[in-house]
């Protein structure tokens, strides 16, 4: 896919937010996107997914995998595309 970013790596979720939208700010040393947090909104059909395999990275220390939907800039907000979880 093109104009895309993958963030990946040794990468970890350090904060998750929610409130009409699911934010989740990561320890990666990539690009970081406007107020540092990647988003998903409460209305995308992969919220509920995305929230619970990010809960579950916070709790176990697990590390993710996401690609976003546009390149990151530090003047947007990150929109996710895919959001995984390894060991």
């Amino acid at each position: 896919m093109a104009n895309v970013t993958v963030v990946k790596g040794d990468v970890k979720v350090i904060k998750i937010e929610s409130g009409g939208q699911l934010s989740i700010k990561l320890n990666h040393d990539g690009p970081s996107p406007k107020s540092g947090f990647f988003r998903v909104a409460q209305t995308d059909p992969r919220f509920d997914s995305v929230y619970s395999l990010a809960l579950a990275a916070y709790i176990n220390e697990y590390r993710v995998r996401i690609r976003t939907q546009k390149p990151i800039k530090k003047s947007q907000y990150a929109e996710i595309m895919e959001f995984s979880v390894g060991q």
